[in-house]
C-alpha cells in the first residue's frame, strides 16, 4: 500500500495466515506477529511479506497446486481496498514458469508449422508436395503428444518443456526424413521417365553412372533439368515401382540417420538430473514415431497423390539451393586447395571453440521470470522494498545422531555457529534458536528477549523449575515482541525434537542464483564444518544439510557438470561407433567427431557473444550446453554421414578430387534444404518468449547452419583430400 499499511491490512494478513495453516496445513510466518514485523515489513511501512513454508520442491506440481490454493483463499477473502497482493518466491516463480511454458508449447507449435510450410513451398515450389511431409510428420507429432499424455497418466513424468522440444525435433528431423525419401522417389521417377523418353541419364545431363551405381549411393541425385522442360510425366504404372525402389535404397540411409540421432539422445538417460533424464526418454520415443511416419505414411501419401505430387513444376522443377553456382564454386575450391581450406576452416571454428572453454554458464533462474506474471511483479516489489536476500532465504539443518543432547548444549552450540556464520563476509543476517530476531539487526533488546524466551521454554520443559519464582519474573518482563508470543514460534521453527534438528536461516547480500551467492554459501558451509569439528567429537557431530535456492542451484551445478561430462563422452563413443561401422575409416571417423565438437564450441561462443553484447544478458543458461551438444552432435553427424556416404560411393575410377567435387555438388541442395528446415524449426523456439527457449533456439539454429554450410561442404571433403583417404576400401567394406 503506497500510503502505508494499516491495522486492517495486518488483520487481513493474520486471517489469511490462519486460513492457510488450518485449510492447507502449511506453516506460515506472518507480519502480524509483532516480533517478526521488523523482518517482514519494509522500513517505509508500505510492504509486508507473508511467508508460506511448503512441504515439497518448489518446482513440483504439488508446489504449484499449493500456490493455486493460496490464490483461491485470497479470492475467497479479498484484501482491504487499496492493498495490492502478489504471489512470488520460488514456488510462485515455478508455477508461473510452468504456465508460461504451456503457452510456449502452443506458440512454438504453430510457428514451427508455418515456418516448415513456407520453406517447403519456397524450396520445392509445389504446394501439394509440401503437404506430404507436413501432414505425415504433423500426424506423427499429434500421435506423439497423445502417447506422452497416456504415459503421464501411467505415472511417467512429462513436462511442457519436454513437449516443446519434442514438437520441434519431430518436425525438424521428421520432415528431413520425409524429404530424403521424396527426393529419392523423384529420382526413381526421373529415371523411369528418361527410359521411356529414350535417353540415358548422361545424355539427359544427369549422373553418368548406371542406375545401379546411382541407387547404391542411397542419396538422391540432383535433377538435371529445371522447370520441367523436356521431362515427360511419370507413367502411372511406374509410380509403385519407384516408391518401392525409393524405400529400398533411401530407407537404410534414413534409418541410420535416425538411429544416430536417437542413440545420441538416449545418452541423456545416463544423467542424474531428472529433467534431462526424462528428456532422453521422451525425445528418443517421439523421434522413433517420426521415423515410422516418414517411412510409412509419407510414402503412402506420395503414392496416392500420383502425378499431382509435383504439380505444377513437374519432376524437373524443384529449386535446388546453390546447385547452379554456389556448390560448384565451393567444390572447385575444395578440390583444388584442400589443405588451405582445411587449415582455415579448423582455425575459424577452433578459435571461438577454444574461447568457449573459458565461459561460465549462468545459473540465474530469476532471469526466467515470465514477463507480466505475479511472481515477477512481486519479485521486483520485494527487491525494491527489502534487502536482496530477504525473499530467498537459505537454510542449514543440523541433525544430531541422538536426542540426548540438552537444550542448554544446543543453545550454546547454536549461538557459536550463529556468530561464526554471521561473521562470513557477504552474510546479511542469521536467524536461529539463539537469534530468532536476527543476529545483526535485532539489537540488544531483541537478543535479550530471544535468550529469555529460550530460557523460559527450557524451564517450561522442566516441571520442577516451571513453578519457580524466576518463571513468574520472566513473564512480567516488558520485552520487545513478548516472550509468550515467541515461545511456540521458537520451538516449532528452529528446533525439532525427534530427530533432534537445529535450523539456521541465512540471509545473504547477493541474488540467490548469482556466482557470488554460490561462492558465499560454499564458504558458509565450510565455516560450519570447521566449527563443528572444533566443538564436537566425530561420533557426536550432526549431519549438515543445506537447502534453499542457493544450495539448490549449487547442487544443480555440481550434478549437471558431471552429467555433461558423462553425456559428452558417452554420446561421442556411441555416435562414433555408428559412424565407424558405416565408413570403416577410423581417422575420418575421429575427424567427423572432432568437427562436430568444434561446431558445438563455436556455437556456444557465438551464442554467448550474441546474447551478452546484443541482447544485454549475463550469459547462456546452464541448460543450453547439454541440449545444444546432444542435438548438434547427433543431427550434424547425420548430414556428414550423407556426404561421406555419397563420396565413398562415387565410381572408384574417378580421381579423389573429382569424386569430392561431385559429392559436394550432388548433396549440396538437398542437405542445404534440410538444414534450413531444421534450423527454422529449432529457431522457432524463439517464439516461446522464455529466455531459455530463445537461447536454445538461437544456438541450435546457428549450430545447424554452421554444420550445413561450413563443416559439411568444406571441412570434411578437404580433410578427405588432404589426408588421402581411400574410397575403395570404405566402399568395398560398405558393400
Amino acid at each position: 500500500r503506497p500510503a502505508g499499511l494499516t491495522a486492517s491490512d495486518f488483520d487481513w494478513l493474520d486471517r489469511l495466515a490462519q486460513a492457510i495453516e488450518q485449510q492447507l496445513h502449511l506453516k506460515t510466518l506472518s507480519p502480524a506477529m509483532s516480533f517478526l514485523r521488523h523482518r517482514l515489513v519494509s522500513s517505509n511501512g508500505q510492504t509486508a511479506m507473508l511467508v508460506v513454508n511448503l512441504q515439497s520442491n518448489f518446482i513440483s506440481s504439488a508446489a504449484a497446486e499449493s500456490v493455486g490454493q493460496c490464490e483461491k483463499l485470497i479470492s475467497a477473502s479479498p484484501p482491504p481496498a487499496g492493498l495490492t497482493t502478489e504471489i512470488t518466491g520460488t514456488a510462485g516463480i515455478g508455477r508461473d514458469y510452468g504456465v508460461a511454458t504451456q503457452r510456449a508449447l502452443h506458440g512454438t507449435t504453430w510457428v514451427t508449422i508455418v515456418a516448415v510450410l513456407a520453406i517447403l513451398i519456397l524450396v520445392y515450389r509445389s504446394p501439394v508436395g509440401a503437404l506430404v511431409p507436413l501432414v505425415s510428420i504433423g500426424a506423427s507429432a499429434y500421435v506423439s503428444l497423445v502417447v506422452l499424455e497416456m504415459l503421464v497418466h501411467a505415472g511417467w513424468p512429462v513436462f511442457s518443456m519436454e513437449k516443446i522440444f519434442a514438437v520441434v525435433l519431430i518436425f525438424g528431423m521428421g520432415v528431413d526424413f520425409a524429404l530424403f525419401w521424396i527426393a529419392r522417389y523423384r529420382e526413381e521417377l526421373s529415371l523411369a521417365s528418361e527410359a521411356l523418353d529414350g535417353r540415358g541419364p548422361e545424355e539427359a545431363g544427369g549422373d553418368a553412372r548406371p542406375p545401379s551405381e546411382t541407387r547404391r549411393a542411397g542419396m538422391p541425385a540432383p535433377q538435371a533439368r529445371r522447370g520441367g522442360q523436356g521431362c515427360p510425366p511419370p507413367p502411372e504404372g511406374g509410380l509403385a515401382p519407384a516408391a518401392v525402389a525409393a524405400t529400398r535404397f533411401a530407407g537404410p540411409a534414413i534409418f541410420v540417420s535416425a538411429a544416430t540421432t536417437i542413440c545420441g539422445l538416449t545418452t541423456m538417460l545416463a544423467t542424474n538430473l531428472a529433467p534431462t533424464h526424462n528428456a532422453g526418454k521422451v525425445l528418443a520415443l517421439v523421434l522413433t514415431i517420426a521415423l515410422l511416419a516418414a517411412l510409412t505414411l509419407a510414402p503412402a501419401l506420395a503414392r496416392l497423390l500420383g502425378r499431382a505430387l509435383f504439380w505444377p513444376m513437374g519432376l524437373g522443377g524443384p529449386a535446388t539451393l546453390g546447385e547452379g553456382r554456389l556448390w560448384p564454386a565451393v567444390a572447385g575450391v575444395v578440390a583444388r586447395r584442400p589443405r588451405p581450406v582445411l587449415i582455415a576452416g579448423v582455425l575459424a571454428l577452433g578459435i571461438p571453440a577454444a574461447w568457449s572453454l573459458t565461459l561460465q554458464p549462468r545459473y540465474d533462474s530469476l532471469s526466467e521470470l515470465p514477463p507480466g506474471s505475479s511472481s515477477r511483479r512481486g519479485f521486483e516489489l520485494v527487491n525494491e522494498q527489502f534487502d536482496k536476500g530477504q525473499l530467498y532465504s537459505n537454510y542449514l539443518f543440523l541433525r544430531f545422531p541422538d536426542t540426548s543432547r540438552s537444550l542448554t548444549e544446543l543453545h550454546r552450540l547454536g549461538e557459536t555457529l550463529t556468530d561464526r556464520i554471521a561473521g562470513v563476509a557477504g552474510v546479511h543476517d542469521v536467524y536461529s534458536l539463539s537469534a530468532p530476531l536476527g543476529r545483526k539487526k535485532a539489537g540488544v533488546s531483541g537478543q535479550v528477549g530471544s535468550a529469555l524466551a529460550w530460557l523460559s521454554q527450557t524451564l517450561e520443559d522442566r516441571p520442577a523449575a516451571a513453578s519457580s519464582p524466576f518463571q513468574s519474573f520472566l513473564k512480567q518482563l516488558p520485552l520487545a515482541g513478548g516472550i509468550e508470543e515467541m515461545g511456540e514460534y521458537l520451538r516449532t521453527f528452529y528446533l525439532a525434537d525427534e530427530p533432534r534438528v537445529l535450523r539456521f536461516e541465512v540471509l545473504i547480500d547477493s541474488l540467490p542464483f548469482s556466482p557470488e551467492a554460490m561462492g558465499l554459501m560454499d564458504r558458509v558451509r565450510h565455516t560450519v564444518d570447521e566449527t563443528l569439528a572444533d566443538a564436537l567429537s566425530a561420533d557426536a557431530r550432526p549431519r549438515v544439510f543445506a537447502t534453499g535456492p542457493t544450495p539448490y542451484i549449487l547442487a544443480i551445478r555440481d550434478v549437471s557438470s558431471r552429467d555433461q561430462i558423462r553425456v559428452k563422452v558417452l554420446a561421442s563413443i556411441v555416435i562414433g561407433a555408428i559412424v565407424f561401422v558405416l565408413i570403416r575409416d577410423l581417422p575420418l571417423t575421429l575427424f567427423m567427431l572432432a568437427a562436430t565438437w568444434l561446431t558445438y564450441g563455436a556455437t556456444i561462443a557465438l551464442a554467448q557473444a550474441f546474447f551478452v553484447h546484443v541482447m544485454g544478458e549475463n550469459g547462456l543458461d546452464w541448460k543450453v550446453r547439454l541440449i545444444v551438444f546432444v542435438i548438434i552432435v547427433a543431427v550434424g553427424q547425420d548430414y556428414n554421414i550423407f556426404l561421406v556416404s555419397r563420396l565413398f560411393q562415387e565410381p572408384p575410377e574417378l580421381p579423389d578430387a573429382e569424386a569430392a567435387r561431385r559429392a559436394i555438388v550432388r548433396t549440396g541442395s538437398v542437405i542445404s534444404n534440410c538444414g534450413l528446415i531444421m534450423a527454422a524449426t529449432l529457431g522457432s523456439l524463439w517464439a516461446g518468449q522464455l529466455g531459455l527457449l530463445k537461447q536454445v533456439g538461437f544456438a541450435l539454429a546457428l549450430g545447424i547452419l554452421l554444420d550445413t554450410f561450413f563443416v559439411r561442404p568444406l571441412l570434411l571433403p578437404s580433410f578427405f583430400l588432404a589426408t588421402h583417404r581411400r574410397r575403395t576400401r570404405a566402399l568395398n567394406a560398405g558393400e
